[in-house]
């Protein structure tokens, strides 16, 4: 399952324009919420717009010459406590509190999702300067709008808040 499931590392000693497979990621990764709008806060469900890539991360990611071109939602892999700590403290990326998704929802995906999108779908890890967590969720270059959201509702439905 794992095997089929493209999941990459990238600005590892340097390399950050070759990705490598993981082969054990972190159980959990974690998405900040910058709006109240990504949460029903009485039934504390997570909607799907908080897993929404912003328009321009296709032409971003193409700009930067980042494989595999795509959408993008930004991710921390929940390495250790040091990750939610820094996504809290960020701000501006999580004005509205934090989700956590556990990682085998990624895999679960390829077991129940429609075939097509199952494979267009790929986490990476692409370290920042000062976050050694970060990384993305990436909606493959190909997918029309409909099918992104479609993804999007998963993850969200997966997604639970975190509490303070």
């Amino acid at each position: 399952m794992l095997g089929r499931l493209r999941t990459f590392v990238r600005g590892l000693r340097g390399r950050s324009h070759v990705p490598a497979l993981v082969t054990r990621p972190p159980a959990t990764f974690l998405r900040g919420l910058r709006s109240d709008e990504f949460i029903n806060k009485k039934l504390k469900q997570v909607k799907t717009a908080a897993f929404k890539p912003h328009d321009k991360s296709l032409e971003e990611r193409k700009k930067a010459n980042f494989e595999p071109s795509g959408h993008d939602s930004s991710i921390n892999w929940e390495d250790d406590v040091g990750a939610l700590e820094l996504l809290r403290n960020d701000r501006s990326n999580a004005k509205a509190g934090v989700v956590r998704v556990p990682h085998e929802t990624l895999t679960g995906l390829l077991q129940v999702g429609e075939p097509v999108l199952c494979t267009q779908l790929v986490c990476e890890r692409r370290v920042l300067p000062k976050n050694r967590y970060h990384g993305n969720i990436v909606f493959l270059e190909g997918l029309d709008d409909a099918q992104r959201l479609q993804l999007c509702g998963y993850l969200a439905l997966q997604a639970k808040l975190v509490e303070e």
